[in-house]
């Protein structure tokens, strides 16, 4: 019986600075946000660490403590940190994001658009995936950029929003003309433009169609993300 009564006591003992530790990451975290907020980036970051020393699953000192970084000016740090912190507190949505506005900041475009459709397909919602195709855009994924605005597509005809089926079904038609003349398959000896000039014959092909009056051409639009529009980040 006295061991049962010990081994309770240091369960419960365990238990209680657990949570000692998870208020205490709490308000090392509040305090890092105040000094973030004013200024203070060498404060906020030691605040943040000793919150994730306390508390490693507090997933949303890792963000906050990686936007001190990026203030400092070292994004190569911010998306350490941020790494770290997927592997601790993995259903922490914000993470994704955050590590996608790291790798751009480092020109690391193609793994930031990787982050950024992780973090919207967990989410789902139009605001998500539009900064999803401003991700694929400044990353020259122009494939990815036009499927992403075909799903926004979809989703303005599921929510009557005819302010972004409009605008959706614009930029896809713009995209398609300009994945056409990169496509090798379809313009095998156009030589390798830069971006500008891919652009500039996109505008010639787009402003000749206007001119023949032909109507923009369809696009299948893909199924709606797993889990829905409306779901919020952990």
């Amino acid at each position: 019986m006295r061991v049962r009564a010990w081994v309770c006591a240091l369960i419960g003992a365990c238990a209680a600075a657990r949570n000692a530790d998870a208020n205490g990451a709490s308000d090392l975290a509040t305090e890092g946000r105040t000094a973030l907020l004013s200024g203070d980036e060498h404060r906020a970051v030691r605040l943040f660490t000793e919150a994730i020393t306390l508390d490693p699953s507090l997933g949303s000192a890792y963000v906050e403590l990686a936007q001190a970084r990026m203030k400092l000016g070292d994004a190569r740090e911010a998306e350490r940190v941020l790494t770290t912190g997927m592997v601790h507190a993995p259903n922490h949505d914000a993470l994704f994001e955050s590590r996608a506005r790291a790798r751009r900041a480092l020109g690391w475009h193609s793994d930031a658009v990787v982050d950024m459709h992780e973090y919207a397909a967990r989410l789902g919602t139009v605001s998500v995936w539009e900064r999803y195709a401003e991700f694929c855009g400044e990353g020259g994924q122009f494939p990815a950029q036009l499927g992403a605005w075909r799903r926004l597509a979809l989703f303005g005809e599921e929510m009557k929003h005819l302010e972004l089926q409009e605008k959706a079904r614009r930029l896809s038609h713009a995209l398609q003309l300009l994945v056409d003349i990169a496509d090798p398959v379809i313009a095998p000896n156009l030589p390798d433009p830069s971006r500008q000039a891919m652009a500039s014959l996109a505008k010639k092909r787009a402003q000749s169609i206007a001119a023949a009056g032909a109507p923009p051409g369809g696009t299948t639009a893909p199924s709606s993300p797993k889990g829905g529009r409306a779901k919020s980040g952990k």
